[in-house]
């Protein structure tokens, strides 16, 4: 993907004679800056060669969900720039809201929907000096970033897996997929390959106190697929081991919130028409 942009990126200590100064690594990008004719009234495209040093790199964890990147561009004028990439709800948290436009969770449900992975680009001037630049705590920096767009990944089923699925399915073995995607992407892989059938509906359960009564929880239901449908009976839940009997419970922790994961046993004997 990289190197469709045409760029070309060099690492430090590589031997090469490039002045890297404090930058761990250079990236060298040809720009096309426009069109003139030559002698021979041929058309020509104009190019220059852009720099950008990468003072340093923020790398991705999977409790902060994202990546970033601190670099200084040739054709910026001093400043420095913090580019960065990840889950989509954790970079709009990030941006300033008038950098989100306000169909956001529309296009981004467009294209999880069809199974594509979704990363969320963003990107801030640091105008601060060379010294902060390189060493200001990454908490320090990450915030108020200028939300830039979506990047679309699509990693296709192997053509054998879906046949592989339905045999484990028919030898009543149990099938799980553990992924960090966004639960659409998860949710179109799984019916792609077998694992959610077409009849199946799934729903995402949100773990809330109960207002109505001190110290219970409820379960919020809510059909992501069809958003019309999200208006799901709760379901209350004075005791969680209460439904150990009939459901396999996963419990995920969040920033927020808690997710809860129940797959009714059933749906191992192929019975069952909910995934939850």
């Amino acid at each position: 993907m990289f190197e469709s942009t045409g760029s070309e990126l060099f690492e430090k200590n590589t031997g090469l004679n490039l002045d890297f100064g404090k930058a761990e690594a250079i990236v060298k990008t040809t720009l096309k800056t426009g069109q003139s004719l030559n002698k021979a009234h041929n058309q020509q495209i104009e190019t220059q060669i852009s720099e950008t040093k990468i003072m340093r790199r923020f790398e991705f964890t999977s409790k902060l969900q994202r990546m970033s990147a601190v670099v200084k561009c040739s054709q910026d004028d001093g400043f420095y720039r913090l580019h960065i990439k990840g889950a989509p709800e954790k970079i709009r948290e990030l941006c300033t809201s008038d950098s989100i436009p306000e169909n956001f969770h529309e296009i981004l449900s467009k294209y999880t929907i069809k199974g594509l992975r979704v990363l969320a680009l963003a990107s801030k001037i640091l105008k601060i000096s060379e010294s902060d630049a390189l060493t200001l705590e990454r908490h320090n920096l990450e915030g108020d970033f200028r939300f830039v767009g979506f990047l679309l990944l699509q990693n296709k089923l192997k053509e054998i897996t879906p046949s592989i699925i339905d045999k484990l399915h028919q030898a009543l073995i149990r099938s799980v997929m553990v992924t960090g995607d966004n639960a659409l992407t998860a949710i179109s892989v799984a019916r792609e390959c077998g694992i959610v059938k077409p009849s199946y509906r799934v729903l995402l359960g949100t773990l809330e106190d109960d207002p109505a009564v001190l110290g219970r929880k409820k379960i919020i239901w809510e059909n992501l697929e069809f958003p019309e449908r999200r208006s799901v009976d709760s379901l209350v839940l004075e005791n969680i081991d209460s439904l150990a009997y009939a459901y396999d419970v996963e419990v995920h922790g969040g920033d927020s919130h808690e997710n809860i994961i129940a797959r009714n046993r059933s749906e191992y004997k192929q019975s069952n028409e909910i995934f939850f």
